[in-house]
């Protein structure tokens, strides 16, 4: 279909929106992100915005006012107005038809006749460069409710990768994805597993890793269990923690449909990381002694009290039937 020309460039005044965002804070609403991405042709920012509200058109009201409501709302964030002043503002203005990422906030309620698109965030996904300064400075609860959006877009994708993995490394990989199927999201995002680096480092025994080396790894829990922030094994830093399914989500968000064949790589990546940690601890298991089974002229291979807690802590997750490890629990290898 062609396009139909200019359109109307008139919006709702904003004191109109804000006043709808005021009542909203004092009703206290939550909000539901979900994501769009559409093709805009760079012109003058009115009739840019008009295009981008036309876009949009059946994912907020439009024809009931003749899209004056839509227009005023696609400007409200300034997001818009951003990205389009840094492409004019180029070295070589930029012409054509740029991509954008909406992400609309719907409000929650039970009737479908109330859940009202409440805001609008903006970015040019092609132009990272650009859309740095115009990161959306949105609550936690919001930022959360987008990506639980893409989860359950990409849920689907991940189960049909998995299918095509033989062997146990499939059937943990599918164990993991159900298990993100099954809890409630967030959840499924903050799944977790302790760095490989990071735990080896630290069962290491004391010849190369004593207390004053464990002391360091885990300042930012303050030595406890269970570890979390930042850690040091000596060499290099990494986080205690991984989030295989919040990764998956950040690398894969404006990607419809998602990459099939980097998204087998990463579970594969990840489903490794965590394997491969427990094969190393069952031989360590197997070659060490407990503390107290220490002689009188030292084994640096005893297993230390401060590392056998961290071992029974693994041992404790691996039976939590919402943890990533019962997965790893239930299917071991041969």
């Amino acid at each position: 279909m062609s396009d139909p020309g200019p359109r109307g460039i008139d919006h709702t005044p904003m004191e109109v929106l804000e006043k709808r965002a005021n009542d909203a804070r004092e009703r206290g609403d939550t909000y539901l992100g979900t994501v769009d991405n559409i093709l805009v042709q760079i012109g003058a920012f009115d009739q840019f915005a008009a295009d981008v509200a036309h876009q949009l058109r059946h994912r907020i009201v439009y024809r009931s006012d003749g899209g004056r409501f839509a227009r005023a709302l696609v400007r409200a964030s300034g997001d818009l107005q951003k990205i389009h002043t840094a492409l004019l503002a180029m070295d070589t203005p930029f012409q054509g038809k740029v991509r954008l990422t909406a992400i609309l906030f719907r409000r929650v309620d039970p009737h479908a006749v109330d859940r009202w698109v409440m805001g609008i965030r903006f970015f040019a996904p092609d132009f990272i460069d650009i859309t740095e300064p115009v990161v959306v400075k949105a609550s936690r609860t919001r930022v959360a409710s987008a990506k639980c959006v893409q989860l359950e877009r990409l849920l689907p994708w991940m189960h049909l990768v998995a299918k095509e993995i033989p062997g146990k490394r499939g059937k943990r990989i599918r164990g993991m994805i159900e298990l993100a199927d099954r809890l409630d999201c967030p959840k499924g995002l903050e799944l977790w597993y302790y760095s490989r680096t990071l735990t080896l480092a630290y069962t290491t025994p004391p010849m190369w890793m004593g207390p004053k080396g464990r002391a360091r790894m885990t300042e930012a829990t303050g030595r406890k269990l269970p570890f979390d922030g930042e850690g040091w094994d000596g060499a290099r830093r990494d986080q205690w923690r991984h989030y295989p399914f919040k990764w998956i989500v950040e690398h894969h968000a404006f990607q419809k449909p998602a990459d099939a064949s980097r998204m087998k790589i990463e579970l594969l990546v990840y489903e490794n990381e965590i394997n491969a940690t427990f094969v190393e601890l069952n031989k360590r298991s197997a070659q060490t002694k407990p503390a107290s089974s220490l002689g009188p002229r030292g084994d640096r291979e005893y297993l230390s009290n401060e590392v056998a807690d961290f071992i029974k802590h693994l041992g404790a997750l691996t039976k939590d039937p919402n943890h990533l490890y019962s997965v790893f629990q239930r299917i071991t290898d041969d």
